[in-house]
């Protein structure tokens, strides 16, 4: 155990699952857990980054040439369709 004032490393905690399994209230279960007990928490998701094929088609429009773009947006697609491989 950790004593108190003492430096902790961060932990990191990463899920991945698939759609509906409970991801997000398991994190929010986590977090409140954490709260509780005095822990300062930070939670992120890839929802809070992910574009639609929709948006993600407009912006590859408005940004013609965009290397970034073009790569970032690939490599979505890509991952895309091998997670969907495995269910």
């Amino acid at each position: 155990m950790f004593k108190e004032g003492e430096d902790v490393t961060p932990l990191v905690i990463g899920f991945s699952a698939p759609q509906g399994c409970g991801k997000t209230t398991l994190v929010f279960a986590l977090d409140y857990l954490f709260q509780i007990t005095g822990r300062k928490t930070a939670t992120i998701s890839i929802d809070d980054f992910y574009l639609i094929a929709e948006d993600q088609a407009k912006l590859r429009e408005s940004n013609p040439g965009n290397a970034l773009v073009e790569v970032v947006i690939s490599t979505f697609l890509f991952l895309a369709c091998k997670i969907r491989q495995y269910f």
